[in-house]
């Protein structure tokens, strides 16, 4: 009678029976995730650091403007956008100042809904020659001359 909890005991030497080969590895495990690419051939790979060259799949390496570049492409493109807004606003100001009371000089409320409505154009026109030039030409007129 074996005791509860106790070891089993040992199975009895057999020296005919030959010892049995190791189980075959485990599986690897399932991986989670995008697949992992080596450096070099990873998506979006960016060997930008000193040589400004970006590596794109399916186009190969191209040379992507610096900084200091797109800095003044911007910076082209809202003094083009400052003189058209310097001209409307001077259309805007002719309005409200058209409707100021002579006797207080106050703007009345038509002075000064043109104002807002000229602010509102200004929003407006700064998105849509962004989308616009974009859409039609690829760049804006800053980004023309920088050669963005």
């Amino acid at each position: 009678m074996s005791d509860y909890g106790s070891p089993p005991p040992p199975p009895p030497e057999d020296s005919n029976r030959p010892t049995p080969p190791p189980p075959p590895p485990a599986p690897p495990a399932p991986a989670y995730g995008a697949p992992q690419l080596p450096d070099d051939q990873a998506h979006g790979h960016i060997a930008q650091a000193n040589s400004g060259l970006v590596t794109i799949p399916g186009l190969g390496t191209v040379k992507v403007a610096t900084f200091a570049q797109r800095l003044v492409a911007r910076i082209i493109d809202g003094v083009l956008l400052t003189v058209v807004y310097f001209l409307l606003g001077a259309l805007g100001i002719g309005a409200a100042s058209s409707s100021v009371d002579p006797a207080t000089g106050e703007i009345s409320g038509g002075g000064v809904a043109a104002i807002l409505v000229t602010y509102l154009i200004f929003g407006v026109l700064g998105i849509l020659y962004e989308v616009v030039m974009i859409a039609v030409k690829g760049q804006t007129v800053g980004k023309m001359i920088m050669g963005v």
